[in-house]
């Protein structure tokens, strides 16, 4: 898949190189994740930003889940003061007497040999922003990535995500769910590798657009030549509430072995007259 963004940069950030203002690693061990009920020991991490047109901002994490460990993770995004948020949703005039500031994220994930992780990250950031994210994974044999994005982002961004299939039968099962109005665009990219043989991915990413609001979604698939017994799936579905909103959806296969289960949809549409009856009487 092309590394070219159709969506660039603001002009009068263009030239911006953010320094990291706040970086943090994350090690789960074996011994601190053996627990009879994992759900009730989820571990939550807030992260503040803040930027200006002079003042950049930028994040770097790292979870590491070492061999046999499992581990539940909230990662949440949001503004530095929320109530100067509050005031700047959706709204151009307090964003451009604030001045776009850039913000840029960085998290990298490395799963051990059977190695577990419920990773969630929920995203919430004004329109005063332009947002750069680089999310990566890296998975070891046995692996397993339970993966769930909720991105509520108002401001314009492109969001970049990697998961490398490196072990023999690691898995992924990765969700996004996309909220986007007024003339938000963003662009998000995500490439799955499979490297080692019995591999599995799902990857399945739905949005709702409304007001004059954009999205562009960029999926591939890339099979190697040593990933035999391959199974993938990548599902784009894309709901526009307004007839100003639009959607564009490029997933792709890459497959170079031919011993591999792999398919792919994108559907874009709005909801049907007989729809709207429905929901209206009940």
């Amino acid at each position: 898949m092309s590394e070219v963004h159709t969506l660039q940069r603001p002009s009068e950030l263009a030239q911006l190189r953010p320094t990291i203002q706040h970086a943090e690693r994350i090690v789960v061990q074996a011994a601190n994740a053996q627990v009879q009920d994992k759900s009730a020991h989820w571990q939550e991490i807030k992260v503040e930003l803040a930027a200006n047109a002079a003042n950049p901002a930028a994040y770097a994490a790292s979870i590491e889940v070492e061999k046999d460990a499992n581990a539940s993770i909230l990662l949440r995004y949001q503004d530095s003061n929320q109530n100067l948020g509050a005031q700047a949703r959706g709204d151009h005039d307090t964003a451009e007497k604030l001045g776009l500031g850039l913000v840029s994220t960085n998290l990298d994930i490395h799963l051990g040999p059977k190695a577990q992780l419920n990773l969630v990250i929920l995203s919430d950031l004004s329109r005063r922003y332009f947002r750069e994210a680089f999310y990566h994974a890296h998975l070891d044999a046995g692996a397993s990535l339970a993966w769930t994005i909720v991105n509520l982002d108002r401001c314009d961004g492109i969001y970049t995500t990697t998961v490398d299939l490196a072990g023999e039968r690691s898995q992924l099962d990765l969700a996004g769910a996309y909220a986007a109005a007024k003339t938000t665009s963003q662009e998000h990219a995500t490439t799955i590798h499979h490297y080692a043989p019995f591999t599995k991915s799902t990857t399945s990413f739905k949005s709702a657009l409304k007001d004059k609001s954009r999205l562009i979604f960029r999926g591939l698939i890339h099979v190697h030549p040593e990933a035999h017994g391959t199974d993938a799936y990548l599902s784009s579905r894309n709901l526009l509430l307004d007839n100003g909103a639009r959607a564009e959806s490029l997933p792709q296969l890459k497959i170079e072995n031919n011993d591999v289960a792999c398919s792919h949809g994108a559907t874009t549409g709005g909801v049907s007259e007989e729809e709207l009856f429905y929901l209206e009487s009940r």
